[in-house]
This record gives structure tokens, sequence and C-alpha cells, in this order.
């Protein structure tokens, strides 16, 4: 039986490295959370345009300080903004599944 307390042979190079896994999945999870809250605003002003699904109120003036936004505006920055989260959570969370497939 080896001595456990003696030097090993080997060297750090060819011992294998744990990859971080963790802190990149609550990153993708926190973008993706972050994502939906974004799109929020762009979704409810889409279905209060195309009347999806039927409410009883609307939106029909954003002012932003004392500049009137149309609505379009609204939901073009705020869908487009959703997507570049949700593609960056797909990103993350996929360089996560790397991380963990090479570390096991």
């Amino acid at each position: 039986m080896a001595n456990p307390y003696l030097a090993s042979t080997s060297t750090s190079d060819s011992v294998p490295h744990r990859r971080l896994v963790t802190p990149y999945f609550g990153l993708s999870a926190i973008l993706a959370i972050f994502a939906v809250i974004v799109a929020i605003p762009g979704l409810v002003l889409l279905n209060q345009e195309f009347s999806w699904f039927p409410v009883q109120s609307g939106v029909y003036g954003i002012e932003v300080n004392g500049q009137s936004i149309s609505n379009a505006v609204v939901i073009r920055y705020s869908i487009g903004i959703a997507i570049t989260v949700a593609l960056s959570s797909i990103g993350v969370c996929a360089l996560a599944y790397r991380n963990w497939r090479l570390s096991n």
C-alpha cells in the first residue's frame, strides 16, 4: 500500500480540475428572470395592440421627462432587450453545461 503522506508523483497538469458550474447556472437563472421582467411591459402593450386576451384596461399614453413616447417604441425596445437578455441567458447556461460535462 502506498504511503498517503508522501508527495505525489503526478504533476498538477495531469490532475483534472473542476470547473465552475453553479455560478453560471445561477447567473443564467437570474438573466432569465430579468428577461421575463423586462418583456412584461412590451407584452402587455402588444396584447393591447392585437387584443389576443381581452382586458378591461389599457395604456394610452406613456410619458418620460415630459415627452410622449409611442406604444410601438416601448414594445420594440422592451421585447428587443428581453430577447437579447434571454439569448445571453441561454449562452451562459450552455457554458455551464459545457463546464459540467468537462468536470464529470
